[in-house]
């Protein structure tokens, strides 16, 4: 490798020797240069660690922002999954949440984002960032810290690995929260995805890829099937709120580049052909939906505003399935590990015919509408 021809400087090759042991043994499918695995580079020489990773044939990624941003660089081991003229070639990421990004999810985040006003879709722009990717949540902060105890993240982020990436857009969807004010989306189907988190006890994740908002990013409500727009004339004349006149909100997300209490390994790449050239910044801290705390415009004690907290999501029909079949299997082999009761729970949902499973989606139905009437009740919109 010519390192002169790329420009390598003095600083950045002492890295060249780490990324090459890195790239030919193999022992592991990712490396961070964030000061844990090896020191943190500085901009200037993430610069040129790009291209070397590139050379390299590995996927490359800077992470996080200011003094604690760094590289990471994985194993680039393609797994294809045709999505009619396309080969999808996405990853999974691990950071502060565990999502899937990829070509094909930008490909559908640009096509729903047609619909939208300009000032809406820069809003999320001026939030992650110009040049971040579209990603889909699968785990967010608050599911991880709630898994299972005798799980570790990194063994539920090895176990989604292997779901395949066959997720679909079914609509654009919008929620309005107690201002009024909209944030937008592509509403997912994964049923792969639902029933290998349900199996994991992971609670519901109402899967979606976020376009835009006319203030704030709103979390809390169900954005699925229930939420889908139909008005597409309509949605392009909502603007984004000027933030002079935008409420001030809290959240409870870790501000950009922070890392939270979860405990996480390193961002890990599913697959993908998609590799970033540039030192650009990741949404690493995008959406991940955890929970809001109330602001100064927030409902407060007044009977003309709602009442926090917000209700529990509903669970989907696998989930109940999945609770109510599983004191039964256990106790008929209580040997069986928790791995291989999902498994077993998993097949016999998957080969259940749907007049089988209909107890099971009308309870989750009657759960649902529940919810959504217990919504109405404080105050809470329901679009």
């Amino acid at each position: 490798m010519d390192l002169e021809a790329l420009g390598v400087n003095e600083a950045a090759r002492r890295y060249v020797d780490i990324i090459s042991a890195f790239a030919t043994k193999r022992s592991a499918s990712t490396l961070s240069l964030d000061g844990v695995s090896a020191p943190t580079p500085s901009s200037s020489v993430r610069a040129q660690l790009h291209p070397i990773a590139e050379q390299f044939n590995l996927d490359h990624e800077s992470l996080g922002s200011g003094e604690g941003r760094f590289l990471t660089l994985s194993q680039r081991i393609p797994i294809p999954v045709a999505n009619g003229s396309f080969v999808i070639h996405e990853y999974l990421f691990c950071d502060v949440y565990i999502g899937l990004r990829g070509p094909h999810v930008n490909r559908v985040a640009k096509h729903y984002g047609e619909h939208l006003h300009e000032s809406v879709r820069r809003r999320r722009e001026e939030r992650d960032g110009a040049d971040a990717h579209h990603h889909i949540t699968v785990a967010n902060a608050k599911a991880l810290q709630g898994i299972p105890p005798e799980l570790t993240v990194e063994q539920v982020f090895d176990r989604l690995k292997g779901v395949p990436d066959d997720w679909k857009p079914v609509g654009l969807g919008s929620v309005r929260n107690e201002s009024g004010h909209h944030a937008f989306f592509v509403v997912l189907s994964w049923p792969s995805m639902t029933q290998t988190l349900a199996e994991l006890g992971i609670p519901d994740q109402h899967f979606h890829i976020t376009l835009g908002f006319q203030a704030d990013d709103i979390h809390n409500l169900p954005k699925d099937e229930t939420s889908l727009v139909t008005d597409f004339s309509k949605i392009k004349l909502i603007e984004a709120i000027p933030k002079a006149s935008s409420p001030s909100s809290k959240s409870s997300k870790a501000p950009k580049g922070k890392k939270v209490a979860a405990p996480k390994p390193s961002p890990t790449k599913k697959s993908t052909t998609s590799s970033p050239s540039s030192d650009t910044e990741s949404d690493s801290n995008s959406d991940s939906d955890s929970e809001e705390t109330p602001s100064s415009s927030s409902p407060s004690s007044s009977s003309s505003n709602p009442t926090w907290p917000k209700p529990k999501l509903p669970p989907s029909a696998y989930k109940i399935f999945f609770a109510a079949e599983k004191p039964a299997l256990k106790a008929e082999q209580p040997n069986l590990s928790l791995g291989d009761l999902a498994k077993t729970l998993g097949e016999r949902w998957k080969n259940m015919s749907e007049q089988e499973k209909k107890r099971w989606v009308d309870e989750a139905a009657v759960k649902k509408q529940k919810y959504l009437d217990e919504m109405k009740s404080l105050g809470f919109p329901t679009q």
